[in-house]
């Protein structure tokens, strides 16, 4: 069964401002996660209770999980630089 993304807007506007190569590749990697939110590139975050990262090079999307209600909460899209901060 899929999962539904629900991306934050903070996490939309910092996707909006990025160039279209990146959000386009951004993208595609939301639409894996749908599918797989667990899926290969994905790693548990250390201090975050079912917090994770998917890596779109170069940036990372954090997000966490619930699996009772099949949501993907996109809540936060940064670059690699800048994402831990």
């Amino acid at each position: 069964m899929r999962y539904r993304i629900e991306v934050r807007k903070s996490a939309e506007k910092a996707m909006r401002k990025m160039d279209k190569k990146y959000q386009h590749y951004v993208y595609e990697r939301l639409v894996d996660l749908a599918e797989n939110p667990r899926g290969p590139k994905c790693e548990k975050l250390a201090g975050i209770d079912d917090g994770y990262r998917k890596v779109a090079w170069p940036y990372r999307i954090l997000y966490t999980i619930d699996d009772e209600k099949k949501i993907v909460d996109v809540y936060k899209i940064a670059h690699r630089k800048e994402v831990y901060r």
